[in-house]
Formats: structure tokens, sequence, C-alpha cells
């Protein structure tokens, strides 16, 4: 009977354990619906989001209110420039021309991208993005900055991160998402006149609520308890 008890508890803790990490992780990265310079179109990885579309440009202000012309229309995966890192496992770098290893040099100012996904959960994400950019840019998740525009100087690209040459790992926390569609903005700054372009990867899980947690572990305690009043002796002893 001992026994018993024992596997029965046990099968509830995993069973919570299953159930409090039970969280989808979706994975996002940056890629285009067309390449360049050799390279295909589409998603180099496993990615949920879709395909960056080029929103447009902007001579002097990068931010989410600005009005960018000349969008919506087709943003490319372009081979990288030679001064860049290589792009990051399971996306690719992204322009709205062939202007990575290729012969564009966009004019300095503001250049956005956008790309949508869906998630199953209204709640908290937590998660990491990894980013790349000639020369800076400044993401955000459904309207919330993820990351800012880099200061300092510029050589190849920005100095400072976020940059062309290596990867600006941002960590997110208590991401605020609604159940179906979100939009990811990533606003690229050209300052120098030359290759520009944005890579990303990351990926983000939805943070279990405590009160959920404590709700789903007292059910299961009741359970617990109820079993073992089941296989419990009455005590009762018959003589005779």
């Amino acid at each position: 009977m001992k026994l018993l008890k024992v596997a029965t508890f046990s099968a509830l803790l995993l069973a919570l354990a299953s159930v409090a990490n039970a969280n989808i992780t979706y994975q996002l990265g940056s890629y285009g619906s067309k390449g360049y310079d050799g390279l295909p179109g589409g998603d180099p990885g496993s990615n949920v989001n879709t395909a960056l579309v080029y929103d447009g440009y902007n001579a002097t202000s990068g931010t989410l209110s600005s009005t960018y012309s000349g969008g919506p229309a087709t943003a490319y995966n372009i081979a990288p420039n030679s001064g860049w890192m290589g792009p990051i496992t399971g996306s690719d770098w992204v322009s709205y021309a062939d202007s990575g290893s290729g012969p564009v040099s966009p004019a300095n100012g503001y250049y956005e991208y956008t790309s949508t996904f869906t998630v199953s959960s209204t709640g908290a994400y937590d998660g990491i993005m990894d980013v790349l950019a000639d020369d800076t840019l400044a993401m955000w998740i459904d309207g919330q900055l993820i990351v800012n525009y880099a200061t300092g100087p510029n050589s190849t690209c920005q100095t400072n991160e976020p940059n062309c040459r290596v990867i600006d790992q941002i960590a997110i926390s208590n991401l605020l998402l609604t159940a179906g569609t979100n939009t990811i903005t990533v606003i690229d700054d050209q300052t120098n006149d030359s290759a520009a372009g944005i890579d990303f990867q990351g990926n983000l899980t939805e943070t279990p609520e405590p009160s959920s947690l404590l709700l789903l572990g007292t059910g299961f305690l009741g359970m617990a308890i109820a079993l073992f009043r089941k296989n419990k002796p009455s005590g009762l002893i018959l003589h005779q």
C-alpha cells in the first residue's frame, strides 16, 4: 500500500511539472520573400513569423509614429557585406534592395520593416532576441521597445551594439502579448551612406502565472489526498 501511495504522489508531481512547463516556445527570425546574390527567398529556419515587409523610408525620424514612404514592398534575403558578421543561425540578413555585398548604397535615414506572428494565449512572455544591423537598429514587438539604437561613432557600422559585427543578445522579460496576431517592427538606422541591412533571431515562451500554478497545485494536492484516503485502511479491528 505504501508503494502505491508513493507512486501515485510521484505521478501527480510529474503531472504538475509537465503542465507547468507545457507552454509553447515561438521561434522568430528575419527573412525576406525573395533573394539576391544567388540566395533563395523564404525562411531559412523554422520561424513562425511572416517574411519581413519593407514599409518605407524616413530621412529624419526613426520612431513608430513616423511616416515611412515607399512601402509596403518586398524585402529580400541578401548576402552579407564583407565587413559584416555572417547571418545568425536560423535567420537571414534582410534589406529592401541588394544592399549587402550588392551595389545599392542607401541614403542616410531610417528604413522600416515589419513582420507578424501568432500566439495562442494572452499573457506575459520571456525569451531572447539576437540582433545584427548596419548601421544600427531599434526593435519593437507589439509596440513595446525591445532594443534601441546604439550610440557612438560609426566605422564599418555603429561602434556600439546593436551593430553589424557583434551579435547583440537581448533578454526579454514580461513582454505582454495578446492571443492572435502580434507585430514585430524593426527600423534600420543608416548613417554611413553604404550597405544596409538587418538580421534577428530569437524565441518567446509564455510565462506561467504564479496564481495559475498555485491553483493547479492545489487541485493536484486535493486529488492526492482523496486518493490516499480512499486507499487508507479504516483502522477498524474485529475481535473474535
